[in-house]
């Protein structure tokens, strides 16, 4: 979650619906601009609306009152769960590279990108039982490992990170240029989109086996229904 500096703005960033390229967006503004408009993470990036809303103390604390208005963007529920699958595997090769390993021993991030590798794009984007049980195998006693698998990762359905939420916008991914057009031509802001739109052509049918799509169509129901999305 992103508030802007002058509280007009806060952006609700669902994981892997495009809030990371928003944000850099935001980064690319003038530095006089930034000073009122540029975007301070609050609690968590992923925050939940009713984890803020329940904050009551930590807003007290940064003086970190209701924006005006709230904005988001979602996605084609399982065009995101691919995106998952190939996003975890990447990330954690960069981690690698880069030699940037925190958390857990490098072993285990290497050990999920061997997982994730082996066992498919089926069995991670629905979380299958057996993977599970792969998962915990590879750290069984790191409570925190087992913790994370608990949490499914970031595949938690969209609507939970906006429910409850007042006075907000709902942009797609596949046409994010709306949301560029609304933050400068309602707000003037000189920012300039960096994110390139998601395909509209549903083209995990060719990665997915058909039951996949069925499994994961029932997980994310109510987000094909309140975001308009078909399979």
């Amino acid at each position: 979650m992103w508030i802007t500096r002058n509280n007009e703005l806060g952006f609700i960033h669902i994981p892997k619906c495009a809030g990371t390229g928003i944000k850099r967006s935001f980064e690319a503004m003038p530095e006089d601009i930034r000073r009122t408009w540029g975007l301070v993470n609050f609690i968590s990036a992923h925050c939940r609306y009713n984890t803020w809303n329940n904050k009551q103390a930590e807003r007290i604390r940064y003086a970190r009152i209701e924006p005006k208005k709230w904005f988001t963007c979602v996605r084609h529920p399982i065009d995101r769960a691919v995106s998952y699958y190939y996003f975890q595997i990447a990330s954690d090769q960069k981690r690698l590279d880069e030699n940037k390993i925190r958390k857990w021993p490098k072993e285990t991030f290497e050990k999920r990108i061997e997982l994730y590798r082996s066992i498919g794009i089926d069995d991670v984007v629905t979380w299958s039982k057996r993977f599970q049980r792969e998962l915990a195998a590879i750290n069984p006693n790191d409570k925190d490992w087992i913790e994370w698998i608990d949490k499914q990762g970031i595949l938690d359905a969209q609507h939970l990170y906006i429910e409850g939420c007042p006075n907000l916008r709902i942009y797609k991914t596949e046409k994010i240029e709306k949301l560029f057009k609304w933050l400068q031509e309602d707000y003037g802001l000189p920012i300039e989109n960096t994110v390139a739109n998601t395909s509209e052509h549903k083209t995990y049918q060719k990665e997915l086996q058909p039951n996949t799509i069925d499994i994961l169509y029932n997980k994310y129901k109510q987000d094909f229904e309140q975001f308009e999305y078909t399979i």
